[in-house]
């Protein structure tokens, strides 16, 4: 975790995958506590769609995870400046994700504080091996424990 996050919060990573080659889109997010200690991850096979919307996607699902496990201050992390501006900005009617951004709004709006910000695909790593290995499974999984294979260095410091 490059940047802990204010104490009392909780610290999500999102992060979306396309593979081309085999028309297939992913999402995946960590979540982790104020002191960097791991809550959880989620990950979901969305079959096909773009990496925008798969971006998107991984958003929505994880906070849909941390609104329903009870946390009320959050700070998200995404490594798409586009999505989170759409997100924090908002988008015109339309706009071809202006459903899914309404629906990560809505989800916002509920009684609890959730910060969205921007970072750099480097300090996203977790989220992205998560988002990659969902492209290998099967609908939706949430793990309390870092799936086998995610290697050490990463869940030393990066998120």
């Amino acid at each position: 975790m490059k940047e802990k996050p204010t104490r009392g919060f909780v610290k999500c990573n999102t992060d979306g995958a396309v593979n081309q080659t085999i028309h297939k889109a992913a999402c995946g997010g960590v979540i982790r506590d104020d002191t960097g200690a791991w809550i959880g991850e989620v990950a979901r096979n969305l079959g096909s769609c773009t990496v925008l919307m798969a971006e998107l996607w991984g958003i929505l699902t994880t906070l849909q995870m941390v609104w329903d496990k009870g946390y009320r201050y959050v700070s998200l992390e995404s490594d798409s400046a586009i999505v989170v501006s759409l997100i924090n900005k908002g988008c015109p009617p339309s706009h071809p994700y202006v459903s899914i951004v309404s629906l990560i709004n809505r989800l916002k709006m509920k009684d609890w504080q959730v910060q969205i910000s921007h970072i750099y695909r480097q300090a996203n790593q977790v989220a992205d091996w998560i988002a990659n290995y969902a492209l290998c499974t099967y609908g939706f999984q949430y793990s309390q424990s870092p799936t086998s294979g995610l290697c050490e260095p990463y869940l030393a410091g990066c998120c």
